[in-house]
């Protein structure tokens, strides 16, 4: 269980089981290449190699390969799985825009600064970059990518806005290092576009409840356990139309 995979069945059980027996491989998100290039750009200033970045150049290398549309002209109604399947797969060479070129080549832009100063406020010796950890509960294996991972720190590369489920993906994180590592690491979420650094604090106590319910969404999965959990999340969910509830 990763967690993706995790926060999608918490969010929505019933979304969860669409999204794997139904899964979207459509268009890419203009923020997700965004968020690729920075996170290099990250990983090449704590280096000392600084990557050559200008955000016109960035931008025009992202979309030179795709189709570029806006969100708004997403189709949202589909009589069934398939077609809802099918439509997805008509979009695999575009890229989904939520805002103008030039806002996004601002937010380049504004990334690229903050970037280079909040790269020497970590202080960073020893470290690895998009490391990969995973560790078995049961017949279970959690496992996530972290992006820096230093002396007993995990630290993550945001190139969006602050959100709670910043903080969860963190927690998650952290369980899997003191499962595997017998020690609770420190944590920071670095945040691109606001210039900010988040420091985290985890404790034994609140692993091991994040634990308990891990092992339950485990569980709950196994046992093909799906109901809806309808809300406000609904308005976002892709499978809106073609779910019953």
């Amino acid at each position: 269980m990763s967690y993706s995979a995790y926060a999608s069945y918490k969010s929505c059980p019933l979304r969860y089981y669409y999204e794997r027996v139904y899964p979207l491989k459509g268009p890419i998100y203009a923020d997700l290449l965004i968020g690729h290039y920075l996170h290099k750009y990250f990983y090449s200033l704590l280096m000392g190699e600084e990557m050559d970045m200008d955000a016109v150049r960035v931008w025009e290398e992202i979309k030179k390969n795709y189709e570029i549309i806006p969100m708004d002209s997403l189709s949202d109604d589909f009589q069934s799985p398939q077609e809802l399947v099918d439509y997805y797969s008509s979009l695999q060479e575009k890229i989904i825009m939520w805002k103008s070129e030039d806002e996004y080549i601002e937010k380049i832009r504004r990334e690229i600064e903050n970037a280079k100063e909040l790269h020497n406020k970590l202080e960073l010796n020893n470290f690895t970059t998009e490391k990969w950890m995973g560790v078995k509960i049961g017949d279970m294996n959690i496992y996530g990518r972290f992006d820096i991972l230093g002396e007993e720190e995990i630290l993550d590369i945001k190139t969006g806005g602050e959100w709670e489920s910043d903080v969860k993906q963190m927690e998650f994180y952290a369980l899997i290092y003191y499962m595997k590592n017998y020690i609770v690491p420190k944590g920071k979420l670095i945040y691109l576009l606001n210039g900010k650094i988040k420091s985290l604090h985890f404790t034994s106590r609140s692993l091991e409840s994040l634990l308990e319910d891990v092992v339950e969404v485990g569980n709950n999965i196994k046992n093909e356990n799906f109901p809806p959990n309808r809300g406000d999340g609904c308005r976002f969910c892709p499978y809106r139309s073609i779910c019953r509830f």
